[in-house]
């Protein structure tokens, strides 16, 4: 197992590296609070429209409150925090010891942080719990220590959860490579007893179960956490359950763990209704865990194994052609690309394009993409189809981007393992994720 160097002052001594414990049932510790008819806390979703394409929200952390703003990952099990280039000051953080339980099985701890500066400060202190963190646009891994404050929560019905998890991260500033401007590090939101929906739903005796309503434009979209009931009139909630797979798909993890990422079991691929011919083993996981469809907050646009994207292609450029949609040259990797001027609009404003179902455990249930969800305006005259060919090789066959998610609710409901979502687009009922809930 390789790391980076930490920085020159800062030393991490290995105490032990740990094969990986199935999780527990058990969540953060946080001080007792009453339910409020259990009402979902909600973070306002921001996207760097002008930028990265990526969604971020907002925190308050510590004692005073420091706010920040993390770019949200469905990859990960914390937030790290660049927190000692921000100049976090708590009087309420504490660290979380590297010997304990928590560390090694809840929040996959592979050894003691130690620090040889003479005054203890968040980031440098010694015996202290150290995980991987890793930053996905620029290949940074190391080791971080993990650390307990206080988390303010945007509820009038509640006030904070204590002991919530993050890692403090060092001074390198490649960590902020590739984040929207301002941000200060990442929100890790996977299937995890560390995560922030994790730490928050236990501390404030909510149900395990988050939503996510991206939002496709400027407007604010939502996290919320806790459960509904959520306010979709006229759409539909489909329903699939949440799929583990055996095999990690970290950058780095123990040789026993499974992926903490969401994966679903999608058993076809449908292009204007019709079933595309394509190698279906790839839609099932094979070889030590490649294969299947996650979902991911991080990819632009969705991303297909090549023996996915070629015949998913062809069978998209025959339906455009049928509806007199012509072609345009490729932008970046955007390669299926038609002339806007030849794109027919419906009643919503929505481009009327071939739509494209993930067929889920049968043909009634499916995540459909359409419309601005399925078509990228990258110019004035041209839009592209948002699917991306991810190669021979990759990790994963089918990766759900942000732009098939943006303007609908998804819901991960961690104690009964389904994953809930609306059948279209919020735009579909005039609405958006700003708009609703």
């Amino acid at each position: 197992m390789s790391q980076m160097a930490p920085p020159s002052s800062f030393r991490i001594v290995l105490v032990s590296l740990f094969l990986h414990l199935p999780l527990i049932a058990s969540a953060v510790a946080a001080a007792p609070q009453p339910n409020h008819g259990g009402a979902s806390v909600t973070y306002p979703v921001y996207k760097d429209a002008r930028g990265t394409q990526l969604y971020y929200t907002t925190l308050q952390i510590g004692t005073p409150p420091t706010t920040a703003n993390f770019t949200l990952t469905l990859a990960s099990q914390l937030l790290w925090y660049i927190c000692q280039i921000d100049g976090f000051k708590s009087t309420t953080y504490r660290l979380l010891p590297c010997q304990t339980r928590k560390c090694r099985i809840e929040a996959k701890g592979i050894n003691c942080y130690s620090c040889d500066e003479p005054v203890a400060r968040p980031g440098c202190t010694n015996d202290t719990c150290a995980a991987m963190t890793f930053n996905p646009f620029d290949g940074v891994k190391t080791a971080e220590p993990i650390y307990t404050d206080v988390l303010q929560v945007p509820s009038r019905s509640y006030s904070a959860v204590r002991n919530f998890p993050f890692q403090c991260a060092g001074y390198a500033m490649l960590y902020l490579s590739g984040l929207p401007k301002g941000n200060k590090g990442m929100l890790g939101l996977a299937l995890s007893n560390v995560s922030l929906p994790a730490a928050v739903a236990s501390g404030l005796k909510l149900p395990n179960t988050f939503a996510l309503c991206l939002p496709s434009d400027i407007d604010a979209g939502k996290l919320l956490v806790g459960g509904g009931p959520y306010d979709t009139p006229g759409t539909t909630l489909m329903q699939t359950p949440i799929v583990v797979n055996p095999y990690s798909t970290a950058p780095i993890h123990g040789s026993r763990e499974e992926s903490y990422e969401y994966f679903i079991n999608v058993t076809s691929i449908k292009v204007g209704g019709v079933r595309v011919k394509l190698n279906s083993t790839l839609l099932s996981f094979y070889n030590y865990g490649h294969g299947g469809t996650k979902l991911s907050v991080v990819a632009p646009y969705t991303i297909l194994h090549r023996g996915i994207y070629e015949p998913l292609v062809d069978a998209f450029t025959k339906a455009a052609t049928g509806m007199k949609m012509q072609r345009a040259p490729p932008v970046g990797n955007l390669s299926v690309c038609f002339s806007s001027a030849s794109i027919a609009r419906d009643g919503d404003d929505q481009p009327v394009v071939p739509a494209i179902d993930l067929v889920l455990q049968s043909d009634d249930v499916y995540l459909r993409m359409e419309g601005s969800n399925l078509m990228v305006q990258v110019s004035e005259t041209v839009s592209c189809l948002g699917v991306v060919d991810g190669g021979d090789e990759p990790r994963t066959a089918v990766v759900i981007g942000g732009r098939q998610m943006e303007d609908r609710l998804v819901e991960f409901d961690l104690s009964s393992m389904q994953l809930r979502f609306t059948s279209s687009s919020l735009r579909r009922q005039n609405s958006t994720c700003s708009r609703s809930f």
